[in-house]
Formats: structure tokens, sequence, C-alpha cells
């Protein structure tokens, strides 16, 4: 259950201090994952607080604005499904105390002599290994959701994730508890990423599964742009992946809850629950980043708690961060909440829909179009309470109000000029 919290001046005393201690440290963590170091900042239009007229009657109805109450979202909404044992049925534990009938103790030899087609049974226990899946059509499952443990082993080797789907399609990893900390005793460099689960030239079904801890053991390493809860394709190493992910639990990741990266990338990102960190001075965190030409559904999401001390940076946390893409995406019904921004419109994002999100309680924006960004529609969004702005855009363009970007019946408080979001009543 998510517990919300109204911003009080305690917290707003508890960012200014982070903020003194965070602008002391040379932090490699404000930038999105991969981004290189010369990504470009925005550029600030206006600091007033500016109304725009109520809705006319009719012109909208309010019931259908924003998210709504969203339910069966994370494990909570999570169904299990049995399998009975079967000629294409292996059977892995690791003591064979819950499965004395099991031929494996570890999930990897169990996928080595499986075929294609086949389900890995994995029965309760702690499994410190690295499971790499190279064969199409396999369904690995926990016999009881979360009690089998696939835990970052002591030495990890590339691709350095937990949970590898590998020129397969077709995978399906469902109800483990996958957790970290790695260790790596350095900054990755850019071929050492460490993820949970890691989907490379092949397709993937996420389902289920807390995904825990993706960190370094070091917390003086947690500025390094390195930790993904799910990483789906990777446009620096020319990697494509597709994926689902739905209702699973992300959190305590170093830098990424689920990221969708490179042209040729999808991933249908849906009722999860994806929760950051919380107010740091080392390492801005991004709850679900869509970016380099990938295309992705993002809807249904409870996402959280991705904040950055030094909140008047233009390098800051977000709940959303959507950059670099004119492919299909789609960021629609989710509930955003206390998180530096929520949702960023970065540049060179074109043509995407931004639609029915709740945002709100974020600390450095709700809904952010930052200059570059254009074409893209902004509609039926509820912002409320968010800091400085609900609803903020930089873009010079043909939309009114005088925008790059379409904003259509949103509905928030704040603005940075007129005719972005109407005021409620």
């Amino acid at each position: 259950m998510q517990v919300r919290f109204k911003t009080t001046a305690g917290m707003a005393v508890a960012i200014a201090i982070c903020a003194l201690v965070g602008a002391a440290q040379a932090l490699a963590g404000s930038r999105p994952f991969d981004a290189p170091s010369s990504l470009s900042s925005r550029t600030a239009l206006s600091t007033s607080i500016l109304a725009t007229p109520l809705f006319l009657p009719g012109e909208v109805d309010l019931a259908s604005l924003g998210a709504g109450p969203l339910t069966n979202v994370g494990l909570a909404g999570a169904q299990t499904t049995s399998a009975g044992d079967g000629p294409h049925m292996f059977i892995v534990d690791d003591d064979h105390a819950q499965c004395p009938n099991a031929a494996f103790s570890r999930i990897q030899d169990a996928v080595d002599a499986a075929p294609p087609g086949s389900q890995i049974k994995v029965c309760p226990g702690d499994y410190p290994e690295q499971v790499r899946i190279p064969k199409n059509d396999l369904t690995l499952f926990s016999q009881i959701p979360l009690q089998a443990v696939i835990r970052a082993p002591l030495v990890m080797t590339y691709p350095n994730s937990i949970v590898t789907v590998n020129g397969a399609t077709g995978v399906t990893i469902r109800h483990f508890t996958i957790s970290g900390p790695y260790t790596f005793g350095s900054c990755a460099e850019a071929l050492d990423r460490h993820t949970g689960v890691r989907v490379i030239n092949g397709s993937a079904t996420i389902y289920g599964n807390h995904i825990t801890r993706i960190r370094d053991v070091n917390p003086a390493l947690f500025g390094c742009q390195d930790g993904i809860g799910v990483l789906i394709g990777r446009s620096f190493e020319a990697q494509v992946g597709t994926a689902i992910v739905r209702n699973n639990l992300i959190d305590l990741y170093q830098k990424g809850g689920v990221i969708v990266d490179g042209s040729g990338s999808y991933g249908w990102v849906t009722q999860n629950d994806i929760t950051g960190e919380g107010l740091s001075n080392i390492i801005a965190q991004n709850g679900v980043q869509i970016g380099r030409g990938a295309s992705a559904d993002v809807d249904h999401n409870d996402i959280s708690r991705n904040q950055f001390a030094r909140a008047l940076s233009d390098d800051t946390a977000s709940g959303v961060l959507l950059f670099e893409t004119d492919a299909h995406v789609s960021t629609d019904h989710n509930d955003v909440f206390q998180n530096g921004v929520g949702i960023v419109i970065d540049e060179g994002t074109v043509g995407l829909t931004i639609a029915h999100n709740d945002v709100d309680q974020n600390l450095n924006d709700g809904i952010d179009a930052f200059d570059g960004s254009s074409d893209n529609l902004i509609a039926y969004n509820k912002a409320f309470n968010n800091t400085p702005f609900d609803c903020e855009d930089d873009t010079t363009g043909p939309y009114p109000p005088g925008t790059a970007n379409n904003w259509l019946k949103d509905m928030g408080l704040t603005q940075n000029r007129p005719g972005l979001c109407k005021k409620a009543s």
C-alpha cells in the first residue's frame, strides 16, 4: 500500500540542506541513463504563476480527467498460475527440501538442459547465480510466489544482469524475487551496466516479480550511472529488445526502474509499482525512461519517490522521462507522485501522447515539456500540488498558447504561461 504525505516545511528544509551538501559533490548521477555529458540544458521562459479560465459548462467531464483509482497495481494484482509436472517440466531446488524430486539445484543447469518450450519450476530457496536464457518459449516460475530468490552472485560477468534473455523470444519470468546488491568496486565503464532483468535481441514477459536492490553494495558508489531494475534494449550496444513488464514491484534501484532504449525496442510497462529511493543528493533516479527512438506503452503504474536534492538543477530526477524519440510512445493512466519532476517531455521527443495521468506532489514540476520537444499531445491530465508548477512548457510553436506541444483539456492550479492547464475551482 502506498502512503502519501503532503509536502511540509520540514521537507522543504531537508531539500535545502541536501542541496547544499549535493552542490559540494562531484555527481555522476544527474543525467538520463547512458546520456552523454553534453546533454543540453533547457530554456526557461517564465517564472510567474498565470491563471487559465475554468472549463466551460459541458466542455469536459471532470471525472474523466486523470487516471482515476488504480487497482491491481504491483504484486497485489499478479495472479498465481499453477502448472503440473510433466515431460517438459524441469524442477529446481537448491537444497531438495521442498522439492525432493528436483533434478537440479541451480536454475542455469535446468535452463541448459531444457529444450525450447519447456517450463522450469523453481522451488523456494536462495539462488546466487546469473541466469542466462538463450532458448525460445521457456517459462521460468517460482513455485511459491517470491520465495525463489535469484540473487546477484559475488562475482558477475558481462552482461552484468542477474537474469538475461539473450537472442530468445517468448520467454516468461514469473513470480521471483530478483535481488542485488552487486559488488563492482568502481563506477561502471560503458559495457559494465548492472541490471536485474535485461532483454537483448529477444522478447520476454516479466510478470509478478519483486525486483529489488539493483545497486552497488558500497554506498560510496551510489552516484554511478548504474543499477537498473529492467533494461529492454540498449542503443549504446546496438541492441534491441521487446518486453511486457507487468504487475511487478520494482524498488531500491540505483539509477532507474524500467528503461526501454534504442530504435526498434518496445516495452509495455503496465500495472507496476515502481518506487525510488526518496530524496537523494547523490544520484537522480528515473522511474521509467523511454528514449533514443524506443517505443512504449506506459500505463496504469504507480511511480513514486524518484527525487534529487538539487531541486533547482536542470538535471533532475523524474517519475517518467521521455526523450529523443519520435516513435509510438503512450504514457497514460499512471499515478505519478512524490518525484522530482512527475513527467519530463525532454528535447527530441516528437509526437508522443501523455494523457489521463494523475501527477501530484512532485518537487520540481508536475508535467514539464522542455525546449526542443514538439507535437506531443498532453491531454486530460490532472496535475496538483506540484512545485513550482503543475504545468510547464518552455517551447514556442503553433499550438495555443504559442507552444510547440498540444495541451488539451488538462487541469492544474499553476503554470508557467497562460493556457496550459485549466485552473480548478
